[in-house]
């Protein structure tokens, strides 16, 4: 039996999302901050580019063009990556580099479905929510300082 890309993303995602429960549950995830002044709506561009990398890896997602077979493999890595990461920079507390990892985790999952579409639209989509909430958080601090 050989495993999909698809297969091994949904095994990837259920350990992302296992890690997550414990960083929250242990106090080491930021709690959701709809209403701060950092956020700028970028929680929900965020979740909606979760939604969509979970369509597409679940093959719900319309799909023009899909990715070769290697290309998705190669997304998997990207998982890897972000996942391992991830775990590193959670137990440092760098918020920057949490934000980096999770846009290597979904790029990935989304390159690993194959779905072009979808890995185009996650990638900038995140790229744009973590921006500008980057930003507003450097100037947040900027304003802060003595």
């Amino acid at each position: 039996m050989t495993q999909s890309p698809a297969f091994t993303a949904h095994i990837l995602i259920i350990c992302y999302a296992a890690l997550a429960y414990r960083w929250r549950r242990s106090g080491d995830l930021e709690r959701f901050r709809s209403r701060a002044k950092t956020d700028r709506g970028t929680s929900a561009v965020l979740v909606g580019c979760y939604v969509i990398a979970l369509l597409a890896v679940n093959g719900y997602a319309p799909m023009v063009q899909a990715l070769g077979r290697t290309a998705q493999w190669a997304g998997i890595a990207t998982c890897l990556a972000g996942l391992t990461l991830r775990c590193h920079y959670s137990m440092r507390g760098a918020r920057l580099g949490r934000y980096l990892a999770d846009f290597i985790f979904w790029s990935g999952v989304t390159i690993a479905s194959g779905n072009l579409i979808a890995t185009i639209t996650v990638t900038v989509s995140m790229l744009a929510a973590y921006a500008v909430r980057w930003s507003a958080e450097e100037s947040n601090a900027a304003n802060h300082l003595p």
